[in-house]
């Protein structure tokens, strides 16, 4: 681009928040004149799906509002911003968590949501330490590579194949947000750009891949657990 960076170019508000409400309201609008759910991929979890859907679809739409326009009008943009990265995560370890027993799942959940922002803290400063101060591309790609590796860990302690799926489709993005952050980091602009496709699995697709991947008929599970193949 020649009038603009693609920096410029991604924090312009066409990117946010507008960009990444259109998915949101339209999963709004499918819900609202949609055929009721089937039993889903585990029957038992069923109301807690829709439930957690029904949560979290609001939480995406109020994020991108509350960490770009009201963030700049309160000027509170970094304690917005942690709040709604944390609950972002959150959100994930939940339903991983919570689908035997939603209030016996909310606090591992917890618990691997703060477990990676420490554990990224902790990093960088050890880096800080060594090396002396660090971009701030620095701190997020260690707190999304921690990220990918605790998906990793605990998927392969599930037993059910959508957990697994939750956790790959969150893994995706933050594998991509990573990557986008190494080019950053390096000095390819391009990387601004790419960073809007994480963007939008991570605020726009999770509940509607979410929902889709728990109670279309393809992916329905019966009886005890099942393993891939």
């Amino acid at each position: 681009m020649s009038a603009i960076s693609w920096h410029d170019f991604y924090y312009g508000a066409w990117q946010q928040p507008w960009a990444l409400l259109v998915a949101p309201l339209a999963f709004l609008v499918f819900r609202a004149v949609g055929a009721p759910p089937r039993a889903g991929a585990i029957p038992a979890a069923a109301p807690f799906v829709v439930a957690w859907s029904w949560i979290f679809t609001l939480e995406t739409l109020l994020d991108p509002i509350a960490t770009g326009p009201l963030a700049q009008a309160l000027g509170a943009g970094t304690v917005l911003g942690v709040a709604f990265v944390l609950l972002g995560d959150f959100r994930i370890w939940w339903l991983v968590f919570g689908l035997a027993e939603p209030r016996r799942g909310l606090r591992p959940a917890l618990l691997a949501t703060a477990a990676v922002p420490v554990f990224a803290w902790l990093a960088t400063q050890s880096l800080v330490a060594s090396l002396g101060a660090l971009p701030e591309q620095g701190l997020w790609l260690v707190h999304e590579s921690a990220f990918v590796v605790l998906a990793a860990v605990i998927s392969r302690r599930q037993t059910h194949r959508f957990p697994r799926a939750v956790l790959a489709y969150a893994a995706v993005y933050y594998a991509l947000w990573a990557a986008c952050d190494l080019l950053i980091l390096v000095g390819i602009d391009a990387g601004w750009l790419l960073r809007c496709v994480p963007n939008q699995l991570y605020y726009g697709l999770t509940v509607p891949f979410v929902w889709w991947r728990f109670f279309s008929p393809s992916h329905a599970e019966t009886g005890a657990a099942r393993t891939a193949a």
